[in-house]
């Protein structure tokens, strides 16, 4: 959970150029927020905290309600949705 691997691939996706404060802002106007958490117990209750008991992260949930838990699922939405690096 905490400083997962996985995590780390999300975060050399993410394109820096559409941060704006605390928030990413692609295409259409979609947003994302990222939430850190530095211990495990921390990870569950924010987890919990929007309805996700029981998940590992990454998880993304989506506004229509899809919950994307799989890293490439995350990698693709991030990309079809203009908040990853343009490839080189």
């Amino acid at each position: 959970m905490y400083n997962c691997a996985d995590c780390v691939k999300l975060k050399a996706v993410l394109n820096p150029e559409v941060m704006f404060e605390d928030e990413f802002v692609g295409t259409n106007g979609h947003q994302i927020h990222i939430i850190y958490t530095f211990s495990n117990d921390a990870t569950r209750a924010v987890l919990a905290s929007f309805g996700l008991e029981g998940k590992f992260t990454p998880v993304l949930k989506v506004y229509n309600g899809e919950i994307l838990e799989d890293v490439e699922s995350i990698i693709k939405y991030l990309e079809d949705n203009g908040f990853a690096s343009p490839a080189p």
